[in-house]
């Protein structure tokens, strides 16, 4: 099937896709700070509600920092525990980035949806900023949508839906391009085309075939 003829509107990941995430990086962090082993601290991170209701939007930053310090034990200033948990955010990938514009170029329609938080917003900016010159990620996409300013987070349904419904997309003609299996089972059950961006390279295979 070729993607190009049927694709007329694409919903990309951030994290993991468009730019670089090490989480064993901000954990040996979070780790060396509050003396907690790294595995402890990732496993508060999967199962504490405190980091989801975070990515909700649910309670604010100072509200977060301070009940993750309080689930390590430890106290940090603000700043601290802010280098450590943006430690995990890397570089852009220019290419991926260099897609979009040619996607757009072919028609194509552009949103994003990414599971994140104000603080990592913040600091994806930066990057973004010395990496393109470009404040924001507006500049690539029809409409970008945050976890934390809507209230919803993959890989629950609902907010694939409002995505869908808000711009009256057709999942059989939507693309939905995510580094996690169960974002990506979510998309296919609603009908959407899906991509698993399990690598960079997985990626570069795919639209190296689709865009000039």
């Amino acid at each position: 099937m070729n993607q190009q003829k049927t694709v007329k509107a694409y919903i990309w990941d951030l994290g993991a896709v468009l730019i670089a995430l090490d989480v064993p990086r901000a954990l040996a962090q979070f780790a060396a700070l509050s003396g907690q082993p790294e595995q402890a601290i990732l496993t508060l991170v999967q199962q504490n509600p405190l980091f989801k209701d975070f990515e909700k939007g649910l309670i604010g930053q100072e509200a977060f920092r301070q009940g993750a310090c309080q689930l390590l034990g430890t106290n940090l200033p603000a700043h601290t525990f802010d280098q450590a948990w943006n430690s995990m955010l890397g570089r852009f990938y220019t290419l991926h980035m260099d897609w979009l514009l040619q996607l757009r170029a072919q028609g194509a329609a552009l949103y994003l949806l990414s599971n994140t938080n104000s603080i990592h917003l913040q600091q994806v900016n930066q990057i973004l900023l010395q990496d393109t010159g470009q404040p924001n990620l507006n500049y690539w996409f029809d409409h970008c949508y945050y976890s934390f300013e809507m209230g919803l987070r993959k890989p629950n349904a609902p907010i694939f839906e409002k995505v869908l419904q808000n711009h009256g997309l057709d999942p059989a003609q939507t693309l939905f391009i995510d580094d996690t299996q169960a974002n990506i089972a979510t998309a296919q059950k609603l009908g959407l085309q899906v991509l698993h961006a399990t690598s960079p390279q997985a990626l570069n295979a795919h639209f190296d075939t689709i865009v000039t």
